[in-house]
């Protein structure tokens, strides 16, 4: 058995209650693009853009991706996705640590193992993974219900070394490390009226990945994401959850909100996203800033 941050890794010949499905995998939605015509896109013409989307000079809006990938291991009772099935390894299994519960008794005290690994510190870690790795620094978290989306979460990363001092029940402080984030909650029709495109939904009708023009002016050509990822330098992450965890991800980002004082996550905000709205609205009841734990 091998173990990292975010998922661990076991024989299948050690779990007797997971199965393989042909669904998708976590984080991930069937998309079927046709044409105003009513045709479908060609399936080569669709791999190319998946392809694509795995190179580092890709900017465009993509589809979250694990590192891995292969088959969706899911519960054999309840179908819930907890993890992948290794193409190349077929015996190993990569298990989603905050997809599982582990506890055992010692000296008469319960302890859970993965009670750092919660869906927070996995959007943690990938918003992490997307900044190393290919630059994107704003992710898109939809929350589904029913083959629906219904609610959607803008991340914006700020920093992903800082380390912050939380006190326990018992008084003693934990220090962990955290990434900075601005979240906003917004409403997916939004997002679909830009084409899918949470950077052309603008936090505030302020650009956050490049700077005004000269006469701070910009073409409609300019300010839309191409879908194949040309003629742009902007770049997110599209991701999406079971509406239980998109509740759980709000609530925890609610909560560790208030570590921040107001004067602060005000004055971050206005920053980052600017002083007003489009329509002349405060942001500061709309985006706020908060901090997710690794």
């Amino acid at each position: 058995m091998f173990e990292d941050e975010t998922i661990l890794v076991t024989n299948k010949d050690d779990l007797h209650n997971i199965c393989v499905l042909a669904i998708d995998g976590y984080g991930e939605q069937s998309q079927i693009e046709i044409q105003a015509s009513g045709d479908e896109i060609s399936s080569s013409g669709e791999s190319n853009v998946k392809q694509n989307q795995g190179d580092p000079e890709y900017r465009g809006n993509r589809e979250w991706r694990d590192t891995v990938g292969g088959a969706t291991l899911t519960c054999m009772l309840c179908c819930s996705t907890l993890g992948y099935a290794s193409v190349e390894e077929p015996d190993a299994y990569r298990l989603l640590k905050h997809r599982l519960r582990a506890s055992s008794s010692i000296d008469n005290k319960k302890e859970h193992h993965f009670i750092h690994s919660t869906c927070a510190s996995f959007i943690g870690k990938e918003l992490i993974r997307y900044a190393e790795s290919q630059a994107v620094f704003t992710f898109a978290v939809f929350g589904c219900q029913s083959g629906k989306v219904d609610n959607c979460l803008l991340l914006r990363v700020l920093s992903w070394n800082t380390s912050m001092a939380i006190k326990g029940v018992d008084g003693i402080l934990n220090f962990r490390r955290v990434v900075k984030i601005v979240y906003e909650e917004t409403d997916p029709a939004v997002i679909s009226a830009t084409n899918d495109d949470p950077l052309a939904f603008s936090w505030g009708g302020v650009d956050l990945c490049c700077p005004p023009t000269a006469d701070n002016t910009r073409s409609s050509q300019e300010t839309q994401l191409s879908q194949n990822g040309n003629g742009t330098s902007k770049s997110s992450v599209n991701l999406y959850l079971s509406g239980d965890e998109w509740k759980e991800l709000r609530e925890i980002f609610e909560e560790n909100s208030s570590f921040f004082s107001e004067t602060v996550s005000k004055t971050t905000v206005m920053l980052k996203l600017g002083e007003q709205d489009a329509d002349g609205g405060s942001r500061e009841s709309i985006a706020s800033l908060s901090f997710v734990p690794l």
